[in-house]
């Protein structure tokens, strides 16, 4: 389909995502701040907002802010989030009754944004995205409103502040044993000299998923169950990867739980020679996992020597890959 050669990206995915959570509330003052940021007449619309909460004072919500650069007959359909749980029983599916309570669902009608956080499936350069609605249907309204946005975002983090720290990433010693205990059994299993590469490598890849699942399902919980206000009830490093701002989950089980395979060449790291090892630590003779790239160890808690080496043969592969396809795309735009 066709869709928009540009869309928004990193601060301003994570600051409309901020803005726009269901508790995020601004009293008359906060929202004269963020609204100040706009440019042209794009303010006017703020005196025709009923306040969200009227006593003991007047507050607005950050979708109500959000709705002020929209056009007034903008409609964009329910879009259900990545987040979003098809939850089984519930008439609806992703479009169920939790969903739009949790704000799992991004509906606009008349120019409002009812409902949903905003992520960058709908703020990136996706088709049906706010981008591509306001590019088609309000062409003259599309150079004011990409302007309006970031000056909002920015003004949000600017204001309210956004980081992420250590702390986002710790899981608990219970959890990271756990995560130890699948991948120790999960080398014993691989290093059986029965199976052969393939299912070595599926042996593995099911450890590393299981090590993700354990460490992204911690990092949430920490998250829901901490009290308000407290240093774990918020979490940066998954509001970036929640939101489109930056990185996924992938970077979270390496973070959290296990770097995993080292692949070169769409392979396991091996010798040259059929019979050498592929570091001087390990013997001629040492067929594991470990001696053939993976790494068990995650970023929180750090890698070991031999595995730092493996993780750079991994990157250098990456880096060559992208440095390749950017030349080719220059050569042929230039040629």
């Amino acid at each position: 389909a066709v869709r928009p050669i540009f869309g928004f990206i990193q601060d301003v995915v994570i600051g409309t995502w901020l803005l726009t959570r269901s508790d995020a509330i601004f009293d008359s003052d906060e929202a004269m701040q963020f609204i100040s940021q706009f440019k042209v007449d794009a303010w006017i619309k703020f005196s025709d907002i009923v306040p969200a909460i009227l006593f003991p004072k007047r507050f607005y919500t950050g979708k109500q802010l959000f709705s002020m650069l929209l056009p007034d007959s903008m409609v964009l359909p329910q879009r259900a989030s990545s987040s979003a749980k098809n939850v089984l029983g519930q008439s609806g599916g992703k479009f169920c009754d939790s969903n739009w309570l949790n704000d799992n669902i991004v509906y606009v009608k008349n120019g409002n944004l009812v409902c949903g956080r905003l992520h960058k499936s709908v703020l990136g350069g996706s088709s049906g995205g706010f981008v591509d609605i306001v590019a088609r249907d309000f062409p003259e309204s599309i150079v004011d409103f990409v302007s309006n946005v970031q000056r909002l975002a920015n003004a949000i983090i600017q204001i309210e502040g956004f980081t992420c720290s250590l702390k986002d990433t710790y899981i608990g010693e219970e959890v990271h044993n756990t995560i130890s205990t699948i991948i120790d059994k999960s080398l014993t299993k691989s290093n059986n000299s029965l199976y052969d590469e393939d299912s070595k490598i599926s042996i593995l890849g099911a450890a590393i998923d299981n090590a993700a699942v354990n460490a992204i399902d911690r990092l949430k919980k920490i998250c829901e169950t901490a009290p308000r206000n407290s240093d774990f009830s918020y979490n940066g490093l998954l509001d970036m990867v929640n939101s489109g701002s930056k990185g996924s989950n992938i970077n979270l089980s390496q973070i959290s739980g296990c770097v995993g395979m080292q692949m070169v060449g769409g392979q396991r790291i091996f010798s040259l020679d059929p019979f050498g090892r592929t570091l001087p630590c390990y013997d001629n003779s040492d067929h594991s996992a470990e001696a053939h790239g993976f790494v068990t160890n995650p970023y929180y808690s750090g890698i070991e020597p031999a595995e730092f080496f493996f993780h750079l043969m991994g990157g250098r592969e990456g880096l060559v890959d992208t440095v390749g396809l950017f030349y080719l795309i220059s050569h042929n735009l230039i040629f």
